[in-house]
């Protein structure tokens, strides 16, 4: 929601142009923090992990996550079966 408006506000189309991109409120990927990454990736991992084509972008997180990420992911994972059924 916050990020919605001035992007709303920015882009006046639906196609987004780099220098737009630039004048956006988004952080330098070296701002985010160990902490940072445990709290944002695992539900951001859950909202655009909806099929099975997306796999790759899953396991490449999980090859470059450290063991403290691995950790959190495979616990949002058994949240997320436990409160399902699942799929192995």
């Amino acid at each position: 929601m916050v990020f919605d408006y001035p992007v709303r506000q920015k882009v006046p189309g639906t196609h987004v142009n780099s220098f737009l991109l630039k004048q956006l409120p988004v952080l330098a990927p070296e701002a985010y923090q160990v902490p940072d990454l445990l709290f944002v990736v695992p539900p951001v991992v859950e909202l655009v992990y909806t099929g099975w084509d997306l796999k790759a972008l899953a396991d490449d997180l999980w090859r470059e996550g450290d063991g403290a990420l691995q950790e959190t992911l495979r616990r949002q994972w058994e949240a997320n079966r436990a409160a399902t059924g699942g799929h192995g």
